[in-house]
């Protein structure tokens, strides 16, 4: 597992700002840089496909030949990149079956009505309720799915259920997915990013789930914020972390990674893990761009 990006819509550093955390993190150096996110499960499973994750690829020395599941949280195009989607279009590799792409129901409407804008030249259909073909004259071709909330379904050898978030994106009444995924090796990983405070039904569906991994924006650092705005910062953060524990959603040899930052705020990426040092029991790893889990 690798997270191929662990910033915010910004990038940090942004390269068209100077403020004190921009400038704080090309002084700290270029690993902690930070591309828009997205995280690599496997070579088979990815959770969001943004703008930056060919530049990662080439970084990283990776391809998405295997690739053949894409969890997208939501459809704002910092975590769905249209331009990068189309490059399976210009491959000569040839795909023995689609690439599966799921979305929430909210998600997948807004692309429905959005992806032919994007390239006149796709080949788009809607197949049955929930369900959409896009093909390129490659050969190559996507499936799209829209994905209920809160039921298990399989993605090859993965169980995955997607649960509601807090954070709203541009779909009609679209909030965020969040994903919890049982691995093959047995382990629950449960990705949250984008997410802001917890629905409580999201947490009841949490309950004693004892995640072996958590992953979790952290988008506003220090900054304090309402609790209704769709994001966490460092407080929340936290906050959330006691949530799960009372709830026994972690154990206390969770691994926790927070990812997502922006630079609204005061604090770099280094600032922020001696913030977490200082103020949590647990050990929470603040993510850099690369960053292997096994």
């Amino acid at each position: 597992m690798r997270f191929l990006g662990t910033g915010a819509a910004e990038t940090l550093p942004n390269p068209f700002c100077d403020c004190d955390v921009c400038a704080g993190i090309r002084r700290d150096g270029e690993q902690y840089f930070k591309r828009r996110s997205a995280f690599q499960v496997s070579d088979t499973l990815m959770i969001d496909f943004g703008p930056d994750v060919i530049g990662a690829a080439h970084q990283y020395g990776i391809d998405f030949c295997s690739l053949r599941n894409i969890l997208f949280t939501h459809s704002h195009d910092d975590h769905l990149s249209f331009p990068n989607l189309s490059l399976v279009g210009m491959s000569q590799h040839r795909f023995q079956e689609p690439i599966h792409l799921y979305f929430s129901p909210e998600a997948f409407g807004w692309v429905c009505r959005n992806i032919a804008a994007y390239n006149p030249d796709f080949q788009f259909s809607l197949a049955e309720e929930g369900a959409a073909a896009l093909r390129f004259g490659n050969g190559n071709a996507f499936r799209l799915h829209a994905v209920p909330c809160g039921v298990w379904f399989n993605v090859d050898e993965y169980r995955v259920k997607a649960l509601r978030s807090s954070h709203p994106s541009w779909g009609e009444g679209e909030l965020a997915w969040n994903y919890l995924i049982l691995l093959p090796d047995g382990r629950k990983l449960f990705y949250a990013c984008d997410t802001g405070r917890l629905l409580p039904e999201t947490l009841q569906a949490l309950k004693d789930a004892q995640v072996d991994i958590l992953i979790m924006e952290c988008t506003f650092g220090s900054r304090r914020l309402e609790k209704n705005c769709g994001h966490l910062d460092a407080y929340s953060f936290l906050e959330t972390l006691e949530q799960f524990q009372s709830l026994h959603v972690i154990r206390p040899d969770t691994q926790v990674y927070s990812t997502h930052l922006n630079h609204k705020h005061t604090f770099t990426p280094l600032m922020l893990q001696r913030f977490f040092d200082r103020n949590s029991d647990i050990h929470i790893t603040v993510a850099k761009d690369g960053e292997v889990i096994l």
